[in-house]
């Protein structure tokens, strides 16, 4: 088709590995491009399929003989889908070591009160932003808008990058600036009881704000929105306390001197924090057409003050870890992860008028065998979800399911994988088993997992270093997700994922990849790539065969990061078919 549109396209790539050189350190990760360049020209299933980019560089130092360091960075992100870049530049913070001001001071006899103060410490964190974007968002708003004495209709809207809307994101930029002091300290009860109260003060430095009133436009009453340049802070306080305790229960195993132990800490807290929903230095109160609006004079802020009603909230979670301890000898044991972690976690908020109860959150995740991971996580609404005529919208409503025969609620997120990356090293048990998280440190225990970012199944592709020493990797992952939510259709997807590669000889290397639909039915993008190791020298044949995306391309370059650019190339894409 020789009717179709030219684009000129261009991508930045630039990685550098930190260094640390006296406590100083600099690293970078940047990967910019126009938001047509890999839909336009990459050959790679997972480049092509991809819809954001993210960049970074930051720099860090300590400041000599203080506990303070400060961080200045530079980081950008873009969806391709839209056409909308992010900057921060600069984005940095300034912080302060957790220093003890009584840990030197309290002297005398060992107690639980004197231990607890000499735990008693805070820190110190300043962060600075200055944000541009092309992107506008629409605010929303029952009433008509005003802006210069005319009524406008906002729409949101995406610039282009060209002189015109770089000027547009400089003029627009948003600068803000944050305080955070937290304070904390551990209160000791016996052995296995701990109570740790905590505070955090906030406060938030403006540099302009919006002012709204009513304001009446050919008989039509509307909000007046003025932008002023001045300098404005506000403030905020949260409290919270916790206390955790740790049990444990041991189960040998007839026959052997193995056992399995069970390790269980409940949490149970407390936090409040003030009611902000109406704070004079935060909310302004328009009255239009009788109705009463509250609007946040720093809804457009990077750091927004909090704007929340008062919470004096009662705080659930439990975590449970099961390991097997297997005697190998008198002298020592082997320590085998069954579950990493099972937990739940929920709130009760007293001050709130209704819908008190939080969602109930469930996550369990392990390694078995240091072979395969499983991970899952589960949302449950414990209130009814009833239509609402007046806001045309299923809403939760002030019932609990519980009390009216329906179980403990509604699920209304559900997923779990299993995944696995083999190698003969990982059979051997020269791989890694992943980590003892149901026996390690308290940071570690029960660590939630379900969030981490998945592998990559990417084979031989061009950025990859290719290792013949391993004779073949196989990577696979079943996916399941579930959706409930309201107003919006309930969904199942499940998809299969996988992808590999094996020497042929000392020279040649076979890879494959590819994702099933399984509820599609059908293959998304398989690949087939081929690479010839030529000494100095490196070749690459990589192969769509069929699908939207059928291409193939094939590289000879030089192996060197610092002359990988001179190659040979021959690339036929889709849109060559």
């Amino acid at each position: 088709d020789y009717n179709r549109s030219s684009a000129k396209d261009y991508e930045f790539k630039w990685r550098h590995l930190p260094k640390s050189r006296g406590g100083k350190q600099f690293s970078s990760d940047v990967n910019i491009a126009t938001s047509t360049y890999t839909s336009n020209n990459s050959y790679n299933v997972e480049d092509y399929t991809r819809n954001s980019m993210n960049s970074y560089i930051s720099y860090s130092a300590p400041i000599k003989k203080t506990p303070f360091r400060y961080s200045l960075n530079a980081r950008h992100d873009q969806t391709n889908s839209t056409g909308a870049y992010n900057f921060s530049l600069p984005n940095g913070n300034i912080s302060m070591s957790r220093v003890y001001p009584l840990k030197n001071v309290i002297k005398g006899k060992k107690t639980a009160g004197n231990d607890f103060l000499k735990t008693l410490g805070f820190s110190y964190k300043f962060d600075f932003d200055n944000k541009l974007t092309n992107q506008y968002n629409a605010p929303t708003s029952a009433y008509p808008i005003a802006y210069n004495g005319e009524i406008i209709t906002p729409k949101d809207t995406v610039l282009e990058l060209n002189e015109y809307g770089i000027e547009q994101m400089w003029d627009n930029k948003r600068i803000g600036m944050r305080h955070t002091i937290p304070i904390s300290g551990t209160y000791k009860v016996g052995q296995a009881l701990n109570i740790n109260p905590s505070m955090t003060y906030t406060e938030n430095w403006f540099l302009e704000n919006n002012e709204y009133s009513q304001t009446q436009i050919n008989g039509k009453e509307a909000i007046a929105v003025d932008t002023v340049k001045k300098f404005s802070r506000v403030s905020a306080v949260t409290t919270n306390v916790t206390m955790s305790a740790r049990a444990y229960g041991y189960y040998g195993i007839k026959g052997t001197k193995s056992m399995i132990r069970h390790t269980l800490v409940p949490t149970i807290g407390f936090r409040y924090n003030p009611d902000y929903s109406r704070n004079e230095k935060t909310i302004d109160e328009v009255v239009i057409d009788g109705e009463t609006e509250y609007l946040n004079r720093y809804q457009n802020a990077i750091y927004k003050p909090s704007t929340s009603q008062q919470q004096t909230a009662m705080t659930f979670k439990l975590t449970n870890a099961i390991q097997l301890k297997k005697q190998l000898t008198d002298t020592s044991d082997k320590k085998v992860n069954i579950l990493d972690n099972i937990g739940m976690s929920t709130s009760y908020n007293f001050a709130a008028d209704s819908l008190q109860l939080a969602p109930f959150v469930l996550n369990a995740n392990t390694n078995i065998f240091g072979l395969v991971n499983f991970q899952s996580g589960m949302t449950i609404e414990p209130y009814i979800t009833e239509y609402n005529s007046v806001t045309d919208k299923h809403e939760a409503m002030n019932k609990l399911a519980w009390n009216s025969g329906k179980g403990i609620g509604q699920i209304q997120r559900a997923n779990f994988s299993l995944g696995t990356s083999l190698n003969p090293d990982k059979l051997k048990g020269k791989g890694n088993p992943g980590e003892d998280v149901g026996f390690g440190t308290d940071q570690e225990f029960g660590r939630d997992t379900t969030g981490q970012r998945t592998p990559d199944y990417r084979q031989l592709n061009q950025n990859q270093y290719v290792n013949f020493s391993m004779p073949w990797n196989l990577n696979a992952r079943y996916v399941f997700n579930f959706n409930n939510q309201p107003n919006s259709e309930k969904s199942v997807t499940q998809s299969l994922q996988f992808g590999g590669d094996f020497k042929v000889t000392d020279k040649w290397r076979l890879g494959y990849a590819a994702t099933d639909d399984i509820q599609a039915k059908k293959f998304i993008t398989p690949s087939l790539n081929v690479y010839r190791d030529l000494n100095c020298w490196e070749m690459r044949i990589n192969w769509i065969p069929f699908g939207p995306r059928t291409s193939y391309g094939f590289y000879i370059n030089i192996k060197s990061n610092a002359l990988k650019e001179l190659k040979l190339s021959k690339k036929n894409s889709f849109y060559d078919q």
